[in-house]
């Protein structure tokens, strides 16, 4: 046995059995879950509009990004990833659209001052709780 894969299927064996025993690593692999041009473009809607305007402008946006982040993931799911990498990859797609999400809010309304307060017994549900704050503007 020289340790390399012997064929393509052992490969795949390979890969699987790294996936399960480092589920977090392997969701880092390759590309982010949500693309820096999508991400970005939530730095138009800072502009001059109402602030009424602004949330609900922003809100559909991260709705929206975040659908598809899902739905991505699913497909990925589906394609033949364990299901620690796509919790693992939703959880980096999610900490990639609350950093956006805190960055256009920072360039809107920072100058006034702005705290995020997460509050929750886990770091999981405090991320729950700020998104859920953040959603419901």
């Amino acid at each position: 046995m020289t340790g390399r894969p012997s064929s393509p299927d052992s490969a795949g064996q390979i890969m699987r059995w790294r996936q399960w025993v480092q589920p977090l690593q392997t969701a880092r692999d390759g590309e982010l879950p949500i693309s820096q041009e999508r991400l970005s473009a939530l730095h138009r809607l800072v502009g001059d509009e109402n602030d009424k305007a602004f949330r609900a402008a922003l809100l559909a946006a991260a709705k929206d990004i975040h659908s598809t982040l899902k739905d991505d993931l699913a497909a990925e799911f589906e394609q033949g990833r364990d299901g620690a990498v796509y919790v693992g990859r939703h959880s980096l797609g999610m900490d990639q659209l609350l950093e956006a999400l805190l960055s256009v809010i920072m360039a809107r309304h920072g100058d006034a001052g702005l705290a995020l307060v997460a509050v929750g017994a886990t770091a999981a549900a405090s991320w729950h709780h700020c998104r859920t704050s953040i959603f419901s503007c």
